[in-house]
């Protein structure tokens, strides 16, 4: 019998073919062509568009110290299910101003050709307390923008903080506890802000964990004189 001997390299060129023949069956079985785009989504590093700000408020505006401040990136030429299309978000902490923010995307996961703009509001618990008028327009490209979004307000006042009261009972006794704010919703400490705030297509539920809890505290001893 006569024994023949393949070398090395021919062996790795049959099976690198035969791995080639594979992707090729099952890219055709799969209806993917080879100019198809590969989910976008996870494009490198470098393809990430980054927008930086400020958001500005008028001077002496009033802001109440569990407001939220909100930039956001919008796509003007298509609609989400609650109006604006929203790209991207960031929520943070309005205690001083101006407020800073910083917004992220993949401009590769965009259609192409579609306008978008940066818009943002503060955010209280009475609702939308001021907004932007005039969004900015920025560039879907994977490069760093910097831009100032001003605020103007809404009109709507600012609920009060502190709102009715209760006093607990059985711990020992009702008259050893103060009052404690209820929560919107009626409830109690640990109970769920789920208030839609402002009420309009932007926005978002936000829970009472957010605002800070409260804790009860025993009450002061009554002096007598």
């Amino acid at each position: 019998m006569t024994t023949t001997t393949i070398p090395a390299a021919g062996r790795r060129a049959g099976r690198l073919a035969a791995v080639a023949a594979m992707a090729a069956a099952l890219g055709a079985c799969s209806g993917l062509k080879a100019e198809d785009p590969v989910d976008r989504v996870f494009a490198p590093s470098g393809d990430v568009a980054v927008v930086e700000g400020l958001l500005v408020l008028p001077e002496g505006a009033e802001v109440p110290p569990t407001s939220r401040a909100e930039a956001r990136l919008v796509d003007l030429d298509r609609t989400g299910t609650e109006g604006d299309f929203l790209v991207a978000s960031t929520v943070t902490d309005a205690a001083g101003a101006p407020v800073p923010f910083r917004l992220q995307w993949r401009p590769g996961a965009l259609p192409e050709g579609h306008r978008y703009v940066v818009t943002g509001r503060l955010i209280g618990r009475g609702g939308t307390l001021y907004t932007v008028e005039e969004p900015v327009a920025v560039a879907a490209t994977p490069d760093r923008q910097d831009i100032t979004l001003a605020l103007v307000p809404t009109g709507t006042a600012p609920a009060a903080e502190d709102g009715a009261s209760y006093s607990l009972e059985g711990i020992p006794d009702p008259s050893e506890t103060e009052a404690m704010p209820m929560t919107s919703d009626g409830g109690g400490l640990g109970g769920v802000y789920d208030d839609r705030l402002g009420g309009d297509s932007l926005s978002d539920y936000i829970s009472s964990d957010d605002y800070g809890g409260r804790v009860i505290a025993p009450a002061p001893t009554p002096t007598v004189e």
